[in-house]
């Protein structure tokens, strides 16, 4: 074989140099794609914890709230008004947890970084 002139590369050493470089190009693109999903896994991970406990407090309100009005029937004020306040306070708190976290799971499945809350 020829040797190129000038001392350029051949036509088979720039195709064997192009199909080395798109294979980098195609594993930084993967390594990209999956760090981008670790992230947004990571951002999900305390908005996803929030609406968890938000939902495991509403049963306990609901108990509550029952327990209160079982007891506010016997005496008629007492135990009634404390198992309301109780169930207010119980229904606030799973609220507030609960917008929190579902607004944290919108801004990670979004991917916008200002509305979440994170450092990272």
């Amino acid at each position: 074989m020829l040797a190129p002139p000038n001392g350029k590369d051949g036509l088979g050493a720039l195709v064997s140099r192009l199909l080395e470089e798109g294979r980098d190009l195609v594993r930084a693109e993967i390594d990209l794609g999956k760090a981008i999903a670790l992230n947004r896994i990571a951002r999900a991970r305390l908005g996803l914890m929030m609406t968890g406990a938000a939902v495991l407090l509403v049963p306990s309100a609901i108990t509550t709230l029952l327990v209160g009005c079982l007891l506010g029937l016997r005496p008629l004020v007492g135990p009634f008004a404390a198992g309301l306040i109780v169930s207010i306070a119980t229904f606030c708190i799973a609220g507030l947890l609960g917008k929190l976290g579902v607004d944290r799971l919108i801004a990670a499945a979004s991917g916008d970084d200002a509305k979440d809350g994170s450092k990272a």
